[in-house]
């Protein structure tokens, strides 16, 4: 955030020196256009290099967390990967359980009509 603001203050006072260059500019059309391209140059590099220096520093950043937590991170995803299979196993045991009591039930109405037909003939 801090750099945002930086780069924007630079940005303003570019501009605003620019104006008051023109304004106040004593050389003919010529040179000012040429001074004001060099300034403008000047900022544009001036804006490339805090740009290169901020991505060095969170390259810089990023391969230091890699380092501190990947190891960690790495360990987190092979234990999630076998809680994800792990639950997997669940589900496929209780649709077997499902499917055996559902079966069972359907055993146990089949028995309760044979016992009631015969019951039902005994009597």
């Amino acid at each position: 955030m801090k750099r945002d603001n930086e780069l924007a203050i630079l940005l303003t006072g570019i501009g605003i020196g620019a104006a008051v260059g023109l304004l106040l500019a004593r050389s003919s059309g010529k040179d000012l256009r040429k001074g004001i391209q060099k300034r403008v140059e000047d900022a544009s590099d001036s804006v490339k290099e805090q740009g290169e220096s901020l991505m060095d520093k969170v390259e810089t950043a990023a391969e230091s967390v890699q380092d501190r937590f990947g190891s960690k991170v790495a360990k987190g995803k092979d234990a999630m990967r076998d809680l994800t299979n792990k639950a997997k196993d669940l589900e496929k045991a209780a649709e077997a359980a499902t499917s055996a009591a559902v079966a069972m039930a359907d055993s146990a109405k089949l028995l309760a009509r044979r016992a009631g037909k015969i019951i039902s003939q005994q009597a």
